[in-house]
């Protein structure tokens, strides 16, 4: 594409595309200015315009991502463009707009002609609307059928899950801990931060992030990439070969790390790796990495759940369309979180609830700065205001300021979905 536009700077389409690309890379604040340009030369093409919505979406500028969105949406077709629209609107307010959108919506919901994706789309987008008006049983049903179209789309067992992170807790043990400390490389540049989804590690990585001394690395791959190209010369794998190598190798498994880390800006000596799955690995980021620090991040299990069932994720985390494997998956990393409580050494992990750090968000980020071993800075306090990518769902709720509105939202629906919400009441 840069082929092409130094020849023809003023090609659209390649600048479109070049855009696009990097937002592929999740170069998204590079992809931004070809987008913009982009949507300027074609004012009238909805890919352009909700690819720009997109990228002002993932950057934080909601008010001109929506503007975008709905933009796309007039000019066709619908599909994705009327899911974020709807995804950003009060559906429960008395306006034109509101009232358009929901013609559309029964519109599309009368229609036999829909794809299998369209209907997903169009379930998850019923589901949110109907819940703005707090119509309980609607919402749920639309959500229900999204869920099970969704399921239906994915080739997934649960069942190596649960079995892997048995395996762990069987292979990691407390005194493999004891006698392999001070074996792992001493750098504090990486901030681990892992939890369920949706139960609050972004809102605590922006408030990192609002730092000057820290980069949010987001879900970086480079753990579970370099755990997995670890090998005993017998051909063992993680977890199983954990307590078996020399302790200069620990020292390498961290140094390997921290050589995949991104670049950062001057004055940026840590990086947030937010990587969820990264609980898998506490135990050996407690020797390979001696001083990072390492953040858990907890929830009410009941409302994480229903975040979980009622959110059409961009990709993955497969276990959350189906009730009975939400419930297990979440059950397990609660096992596998007792055992890291139990063997890590006291105050390795800080462990953060949600709903603790909503409700005193000063008392909590101040802990949180502390256990990083950094001094304090007031920009901590307002993490809406950091400038950086969100790439997860929750890249609209961060541009907010801390507030406890997300709080017991799974009350409202007690008895509507107590099959997904009883099995973890004793974990709340």
């Amino acid at each position: 594409m840069r082929a092409v536009l130094a020849l023809a700077p003023d090609h659209a389409g390649a600048t479109h595309l070049l855009g696009v690309a990097l937002m592929r890379q999740e170069k998204v604040a590079d992809a931004l200015p070809w987008l913009r340009k982009a949507a300027a030369m074609r004012p009238d093409d909805a890919d352009t315009l909700r690819n720009l919505g997109d990228a002002l979406l993932i950057m934080g500028e909601v008010a001109q991502a929506r503007a975008a969105f709905v933009r796309a949406l007039d000019l066709g077709p619908w599909r994705i463009a009327l899911h974020n629209v709807v995804s950003l609107t009060r559906m429960d307010a008395d306006s034109a707009e509101v009232s358009d959108l929901w013609r559309r919506l029964r519109e599309l919901q009368a229609r036999s002609d829909l794809t299998t994706d369209e209907r997903i789309l169009l379930n998850f987008s019923l589901g949110k609307a109907h819940a703005d008006r707090g119509e309980i049983e609607p919402a749920v049903a639309a959500w229900a059928e999204g869920c099970r179209l969704k399921r239906a789309t994915m080739t997934y067992s649960i069942e190596p899950t649960l079995a892997r992170w048995r395996e762990i807790a069987r292979a990691v043990d407390r005194s493999a801990l004891e006698r392999l400390a001070g074996s792992g490389t001493a750098s504090d540049r990486p901030i681990f931060i892992c939890g369920l989804p949706r139960s609050g590690t972004t809102l605590v990585e922006q408030i990192l992030s609002a730092h000057p001394q820290v980069f949010g690395g987001g879900e970086l791959a480079a753990l579970p990439r370099v755990v997995a190209s670890v090998r005993t010369p017998d051909g063992k794998a993680w977890p199983h070969w954990f307590g078996a190598l020399r302790p200069m190798d620990y020292a390498r498994i961290g140094q390997a790390y921290l050589d995949q880390l991104p670049r950062t800006a001057p004055g940026q000596t840590r990086v947030v790796d937010k990587r969820l799955e990264n609980v898998e690995t506490l135990g050996l980021i407690d020797v390979c990495l001696p001083k990072a620090a390492m953040i858990y991040v907890r929830r009410d299990p009941r409302d994480v759940a229903f975040s979980c069932w009622t959110s059409l994720f961009g990709w993955g985390h497969a276990f959350t369309y189906d009730m009975d494997e939400l419930v297990a998956y979440i059950a397990a990393n609660e096992a596998l979180m007792d055992h890291w409580r139990a063997i890590l050494p006291p105050g390795r992990l800080l462990e953060v609830p949600y709903e603790a750090l909503v409700a005193d968000p000063e008392t909590w980020t101040r802990r949180i700065v502390a256990h990083c071993g950094l001094d304090w800075d007031d920009a901590c306090l307002a993490p809406q205001d950091a400038k950086r990518p969100v790439m997860t769902i929750s890249l609209a709720q961060v541009r907010q300021p801390v507030h406890a509105g997300a709080v017991g939202r799974w009350k409202p629906y007690a008895r509507a979905l107590a099959p997904l919400f009883e099995p973890l009441a004793d974990l709340a």
